[in-house]
């Protein structure tokens, strides 16, 4: 399995970096180890989620939107403003309006590989769920 469930979101290709294998190792175009991990959002979730890093942050971030996607391509930011935190809404079906699974695009961006902790709270809901990952070490 290469995915890693966290709650009603799916971190797919997060699963099993416990090696440098499928990162991405830092560039002059790019400082960071990049890390595509599109994820998915089952419809469980109703309201959508924030996703927050929890251990960690000041050596990892997120790359969800595409405002953030755009800048990178660029390198425009410091490391300091890319988010450690993100608020996904779901899709809802044109016709039927009823809920769907919500797919995101994007990742990590890490100044050292390490281990992370990621948040999970569905909105509106109290209790979040958290997970330690490995991101290019042997384990946590």
């Amino acid at each position: 399995m290469q995915a890693v469930l966290i709650g009603p979101v799916i971190f797919n290709s997060l699963a099993h970096l416990t090696s440098r294998h499928g990162i991405d190792r830092p560039s002059r175009r790019l400082p960071f180890y990049t890390v595509k991990s599109p994820l998915t959002i089952l419809a469980s979730a109703r309201r959508g989620v924030s996703i927050s890093l929890v251990a960690g942050e000041r050596n990892a971030a997120f790359v969800y939107d595409r405002f953030w996607m755009r800048r990178l391509a660029d390198w425009h930011n410091s490391f300091a403003h890319v988010p450690r935190s993100v608020r996904l809404s779901l899709c809802r079906d044109a016709t039927t309006k009823r809920l769907l699974d919500t797919q995101y695009a994007g990742g990590l961006l890490l100044r050292r590989l390490g281990c992370i902790t990621i948040e999970v709270r569905i909105s509106g809901a109290g209790r979040a769920r958290q997970r330690t990952v490995p991101v290019g070490v042997p384990h946590c």
